[in-house]
């Protein structure tokens, strides 16, 4: 049997990608049905993961409190705010990289909202990301 580990150190020297490597693992060792197996597993998790975020978009994005930021911040915080809350729903409860830089740089200086999305302001907190008291 050829190890991944003996792939991944030929890899070093051939340029082949992370998924040729695989690939190759499963040819070479006879595994196919082992590899369908695992598409099967990987198709189901992404299954999962995309109903969660159409779950999240249509529960929540209509009942977002935006009035309330519109009406408390300037209209460039306010559309920040208002645009993190959504991108956290689209993306099934992460942020882009973009939206939580701009966080990350922006938030500690910005008043708590008094209505604001609660699953968000936990998401922020656990990556140290916290709102100016």
């Amino acid at each position: 049997m050829i190890t991944l580990k003996d792939l991944v150190t030929e890899q070093q020297i051939s340029g082949r990608t992370d998924i040729e490597v695989i690939q190759n693992f499963f040819r070479l060792n006879d595994m196919e049905e082992d590899g369908i197996d695992l598409i099967s597993e990987l198709t189901k998790s992404k299954i999962t993961k995309l109903k969660m975020k159409t779950y999240l978009a249509k529960e929540w994005i209509c009942m977002l409190p935006s009035k309330y930021l519109y009406e408390k911040y300037p209209l460039d915080v306010a559309d920040k705010l208002h645009l993190l809350e959504l991108n956290y729903l689209v993306n099934g409860g992460e942020l882009s990289e973009k939206l939580l830089q701009w966080a990350k740089n922006n938030i500690s200086s910005i008043k708590e909202p008094d209505v604001y999305f609660r699953p968000l302001i936990d998401y922020l907190e656990e990556r140290n990301i916290k709102f100016k008291n």
